[in-house]
């Protein structure tokens, strides 16, 4: 056989030059046939001969164990076994010749096989039938073992080459971006080139797209109006080109005209669907490389140029990044909708964690920055220094006075300016839009609130007993319940969509006014305790004769009584509103008439001289305290400072009641009984024993008396 095939193999190089590989599969399968039927005689005789009775001789599988086999036969076996071994070495020495031949013929055949796909995968090429010359090039290393050095080079540069040209059709279809060409994604699939296609589209994406739908972006935000950002437009220097000579902004919205996000969204619309051929699975593939790269380079050109800082910004500023942070997270979800985030909804692209991010620092910065701004102005307040505000509005001011048809409020300049700062610092938040920042400017509210609440003058809490400076405090803590109070009405609806529901400002409102009234208490309190002294110098004499030391003290007494009210008058004339101030004067009048009061009906003997001094020792001050309280002096007063006088009076029955009793010190019994019996002293809140009390002091003991005694008894 093996001649045969050196003859037929002489023969066809003559005539053709190689070997076909149906030739020379044919012969070796000869071989083969003719080596396995020997020695399967061989060891089936030898089994026969020496195979033991309680098991199998296992052929043996390989020709070194067929050696040893023939090895272990002794010597002088018989004679029909001697020849069957001897025609078995000899069929292993023609074996071992058929296998160096068969090594031959693998080489040819390998080589032949090699040379045919070579030539199928070039006309492959040629046609540009890519999936087939994919396919062809996976085989190149079938039977490598038997190839030259050579062929296997040629076979190499032409895989890899292959490798090369799909690359490089992928990376410019992205950069176009447009189709990539029949077949280049199903040769990568075939070859496992995918991942690093991927790869490379999205960098060629990132080279060529993104600098130029930045670019078209920014001019078109200049032609848009939107005006320059607010900081310098800093660039990715791997991403983007420099930046132009020319101050631009992305900032422009989604209306006429190619913006920064229609432009980008225009590509990547045309680079999945186009490029990457609808693929969800390459898409998902291309979001995982390329949407990083991209979100970095549109939040450093769009987002953080218009980013402010708290220290300098203003309300157009944070619009105009609510505006453009609107922008960016409706082209990251455009891009989540072409699959480039993959289908997790709840997932957190790069450009919504920024605007999350920098919204959340900057409304942490916001809310440190007007609670410290709101500390310094307290720091700063000074009773001297004072401000009107609209008691509408407050902090609506931006330093006019408001106008004389609205009501105002006397507050200091200190609380001026910090209700001006809270009211603007919501307000920009609002108008911003950004839901994080308005509830963190919220709570920054309420803390300032709560300063406002714990307010102590650096002087002394006893600075705050004074009428001025309590007065000042009434109305500061009286304003900044206002603006609190006003906020959610004059930022709606905003404040209420942006605002979580919790975050209220009536309760730290209420705490506030009760500061102020507090305030105010605290100072009644010591003016009342001043003024009931003076009046406690004023009864000394009473009962005692006014002549003396006794009757000096009073005289002095009653005079500084009158003084002190004018003065207080005079403070809280400017300080405080008519209604509070009426109720303040008020209870001071009735503390002051019912001190006097219990100096005169306490006391046992009252003389005819003393009855006829008295009247005109208080004279002055009854006629006086209601004006001197109102701060109207001894002008000529205006129709609202008589009504006011008016409601005064109405508010101070002590006043009253002394007045009366001033005037039955000095009339005769018969017309005290007859104003008890019509009524007149019981309506002015003169009791029955205070009546009798009275009577006894003034007049001796008569049937007149005994009778209007009987009849004060009989009232109780």
């Amino acid at each position: 056989m093996l001649d045969q095939l050196l003859a037929r193999q002489t023969a066809t190089c003559a005539h053709e030059g190689h070997l076909s590989a149906s030739v020379l599969q044919e012969a070796i399968h000869l071989v083969d046939v003719r080596q396995e039927e020997v020695l399967v005689t061989l060891f089936a005789g030898v089994a026969e001969r020496y195979a033991s009775p309680s098991e199998d001789w296992p052929p043996p599988a390989e020709e070194a164990a067929h050696c040893e086999t023939l090895a272990s036969i002794p010597p002088g076996a018989d004679a029909a076994l001697g020849d069957l071994v001897a025609q078995a070495q000899a069929l292993a020495g023609l074996c071992c010749t058929t296998h160096a031949v068969q090594s031959r013929l693998e080489a040819l055949r390998a080589a032949a096989a090699a040379a045919s796909r070579l030539a199928d995968f070039d006309a492959a090429r040629s046609a540009a039938r890519l999936e087939a010359a994919a396919d062809l090039a996976l085989g190149f290393d079938a039977g490598s073992d038997y190839l030259d050095e050579a062929m296997l080079r040629t076979l190499r540069a032409r895989r890899q080459d292959l490798h090369l040209h799909l690359l490089r059709e992928a990376a410019a279809a992205a950069a176009e971006p447009g189709p990539a060409g029949s077949g280049v994604w199903a040769a990568l699939r075939t070859l496992g080139l995918v991942p690093e296609a991927v790869r490379g589209a999205a960098a060629a994406f990132a080279e060529a797209r993104i600098p130029a739908a930045l670019g078209e972006g920014l001019a078109a935000g200049t032609g848009a109006g939107e005006g320059p950002p607010s900081g310098p437009v800093r660039r990715s220097a791997r991403l983007l080109s420099p930046a132009p000579s020319s101050t631009s902004s992305c900032a422009s919205g989604l209306g006429a005209g190619p913006s920064v996000e229609r432009a980008l969204y225009s590509a990547l619309k045309t680079l999945c669907r186009e490029t990457m051929e609808g693929d969800a699975e390459l898409v998902a593939a291309l979001g995982e490389s390329l949407w990083p790269q991209l979100a970095e380079a549109y939040i450093q050109a769009c987002l953080s140029p218009l980013l402010p800082t708290p220290d300098c910004a203003e309300a157009e500023d944070l619009a105009s990044f609510g505006r453009a942070a609107g922008r960016g997270s409706k082209l990251e979800a455009k891009a989540r909708t072409l699959g480039l985030l993959g289908t997790d909804t709840a997932s957190e692209g790069p450009i919504a964690a920024y605007i999350r991010e920098a919204m959340a620092q900057y409304a942490l910065s916001s809310r440190t920055r007007l609670v410290e701004a709101s500390a310094a102005c307290l720091a700063s307040w000074d009773s001297r220094d004072t401000r009107l505000v609209s008691l509408a509005r407050p902090g609506s001011e931006d330093g006019a006075p408001p106008p004389a048809d609205q009501p105002s409020l006397l507050v200091s300049a200190a609380t001026a300016r910090l209700l001006a700062l809270a009211r603007a610092a919501l307000a920009s938040a609002c108008e911003a839009g950004s839901p994080v920042l308005a509830q963190a400017v919220a709570a920054g509210v309420v803390e300032v609130a709560a300063l406002i609440a714990e307010f102590r003058p650096l002087e002394g809490a006893d600075q705050l007993l004074l009428p001025w400076p309590a007065a000042l405090r009434h109305n500061d803590c009286q304003a900044a319940y206002q603006l609190l109070a006003g906020l959610p009405h004059d930022l709606a609806p905003r404040l209420q969509a942006l605002v979580h529901r919790a975050v209220n400002f009536a309760n730290p409102g209420a705490r506030v006014r009760r500061a102020g009234s507090d305030a105010l208490a605290a100072m009644l309190a010591a003016q009342r305790a001043e003024l009931c002294a003076l009046a406690a110098d004023a009864g000394v004499g009473v009962g005692g004769g006014l002549d003396g030391a006794g009757g000096l003290a009073a005289r002095r007494g009653a005079a500084q009584l009158l003084a002190g009210f004018r003065r207080l008058g005079v403070t809280l004339r400017e300080a405080l509103d008519l209604s509070v101030r009426l109720e303040v004067v008020a209870a001071l009048v009735n503390a002051v008439c019912d001190q006097l009061l219990e100096a005169i009906l306490g006391a046992r003997d009252i003389s005819v001289d003393e009855s006829e001094r008295l009247p005109r020792l208080f004279r002055e001050f009854t006629d006086g305290v209601l004006d001197a309280g109102l701060g109207l002096g001894r002008k000529a007063r205006e129709d609202a400072d008589v009504s006011a006088r008016e409601a005064l009076q109405h508010a101070t029955p002590s006043l009253a009641k002394l007045k009366e009793v001033l005037e039955l010190v000095e009339i005769r019994l018969t017309e005290i009984a007859a104003r008890w019996e019509d009524g007149r002293l019981s309506a002015l809140g003169l009791a029955p024993q205070e009546v009798a009390h009275l009577v006894r002091a003034l007049f001796e003991d008569t049937p007149a008396r005994r009778a209007l005694l009987t009849a004060l008894g009989k009232a109780r």
